[in-house]
């Protein structure tokens, strides 16, 4: 019976300490991350040619800017074009969303924008399609445009023809599929609400995949706890010291779990309890200026095509 209490007692120091390890390399790795890498700001999309590294010439910024607005007016839908330097520290897909979540182009319910993103100095660009129009442009033909269409104008520094082509090819594919008439009283207002997961940072939604760890455990019971711990020491060092990176990013999910529900409660606080004063995310600029340009409350599920030159 002693050796049985000796044996419990040995896990629960082996838990306790695997736990502080755990909250200690968590936190220090989590903070270095934070501080090496502060994602861009949003680009505010008040027009439907935005180049931010001057490689159109005006004559194509307003002659493409036409077949857009041409396009809006016949079926409803928006095309977005946008021209940056580039999306680092994230890749253009990560961008690409964030920016599509908070700007909404396209009609809300119909869901029928799509963006054409260039990211210039990573020579990287990425075609994001709304829900509505996954069926229209799927992935394949996504990848086609940019593969066959686009970047080989991009290769002959043709920036112009390569975007005005890209275009052409997305318009003609939605004037294919029977969408919703574009309404005359369709207001596109880029003051809605943005969607919770535009809004969260890669820590917060970290943070939220532990929180459902935790909850794994707990439920569980607490003669399964120390066994998860000493698991999760295992996969923490086959991640620290080998070549197994997954099993360590286990390992710290595991040991942080604990400090992640207490974290998590704490924000759900602040947040509930600064109830409806401040605003969030707002979008300086939007459809005041410049004709009124702006997304109509489309949303998007991260369907398209990535692509290099």
């Amino acid at each position: 019976m002693n050796q049985v209490k000796q044996l419990k007692a040995k896990y629960d120091q082996l838990g306790i300490l695997s736990l502080f390890l755990g909250l200690f390399l968590f936190v220090t790795f989590q903070a270095r991350d934070l501080q090496s890498q502060e994602i861009q700001s949003l680009v505010v999309l008040n027009s439907p040619v935005i180049d931010l590294t001057d490689s159109l010439s005006q004559s194509s910024i307003q002659e493409i800017s036409n077949k857009i607005l041409t396009l809006q007016k016949e079926k409803g839908s928006q095309i977005q074009v946008l021209i940056i330097p580039t999306t680092q520290p994230e890749e253009i897909e990560q961008y690409s969303i964030r920016i599509a979540e908070a700007s909404k182009i396209g009609r809300k319910g119909v869901d029928d924008g799509v963006i054409l993103l260039v990211a210039k100095n990573d020579r990287r660009l990425r075609i994001e399609v709304g829900y509505g129009l996954e069926g229209v442009i799927p992935d394949a033909l996504a990848r086609r445009i940019i593969s066959e269409i686009i970047t080989p104008q991009f290769k002959k520094g043709n920036f112009d023809q390569g975007i005005s082509e890209g275009v052409d090819a997305i318009a003609n594919l939605i004037r294919g599929d029977e969408l919703p008439p574009p309404s005359t009283t369709d207001v596109f207002d880029s003051d809605g609400e943005t969607r919770a997961l535009a809004n969260l940072t890669p820590f917060q939604s970290f943070m939220g995949v532990i929180a459902l760890i935790i909850g794994f455990i707990f439920i569980l019971g607490e003669k399964y706890l120390y066994a998860w711990l000493s698991i999760a020491v295992v996969f923490l060092f086959a991640g620290l010291f080998g070549t197994y990176t997954i099993l360590g990013l286990l390992g710290f999910s595991v040991l942080g779990s604990l400090f992640a529900v207490v974290l998590l409660a704490a924000v759900i606080h602040g947040n509930s309890s600064s109830g409806s004063s401040g605003g969030g995310w707002s979008s300086s600029g939007g459809s005041s200026s410049g004709g009124g340009w702006s997304g109509g409350g489309g949303s998007f599920g991260g369907g398209g095509s990535s692509g290099s030159w």
